[in-house]
């Protein structure tokens, strides 16, 4: 991944190793977009839950069942004392092999990181079997254009890390280690 800290908004050209030519990046400030970003505070929306599906319908898509990431909802994590990380993403309507592997990589973080954090796995459609593929509240709460995304705050509710698209294990313990 190329990791760029640009000194303010503008335009720039970045170079790098084995790159052909350069590659034009367009850096917004960011009261002009709506995504969300390291440093700012988590946005608080209720998730789906096993007891209270918020009308999301399956609350998780994982091809086996729902996942085991659904027992709080943000909301209710944000407003205790633990960190928390969010997934947003929709494993069975995934058509890459990007965000399919995300919510395992996580289920199986979260069963090495047992109570030391609260992770949570929201869906993106409200109902999908059903050809409903409205978006769920938490995709727009995010201001989320794509899937998935992985975000991670700490006990004071402070972003830390975010990924979006590709992660790896690697890269979801990185992002997890910055609140543990």
């Amino acid at each position: 991944p190329l990791v760029f800290n640009p000194p303010r908004p503008g335009e720039y050209k970045v170079k790098g190793k084995d790159l052909n030519g350069y590659h034009q990046i367009l850096v917004a400030k960011p009261s002009d977009i709506q995504l969300i970003q390291i440093g700012q505070e988590m946005r608080s929306v209720q998730t789906p839950t096993m007891q209270n599906n918020l009308q999301i319908n399956p609350i998780c898509t994982k091809a086996s069942g729902p996942c085991p990431l659904h027992e709080v909802s943000l909301d209710k994590s944000l407003s205790g004392s633990t960190p928390t990380a969010l997934l947003i993403s929709t494993p069975r309507f995934c058509q890459t092999d990007v965000c399919g592997p995300a919510l395992e990589i996580l289920i199986k973080q979260s069963e090495l990181l047992k109570g030391k954090l609260s992770i949570i796995h929201a869906e993106v459609f409200k109902e999908p079997e059903n050809q409903d593929f409205s978006l769920a509240p938490v995709v727009g709460v995010f201001g989320l254009t794509f899937e998935p995304s992985l975000i991670v705050a700490n006990s004071k509710g402070v972003i830390t890390s975010i990924l979006h698209f590709a992660m790896d294990t690697k890269e979801v313990s990185e992002a997890l280690s910055t609140v543990i």
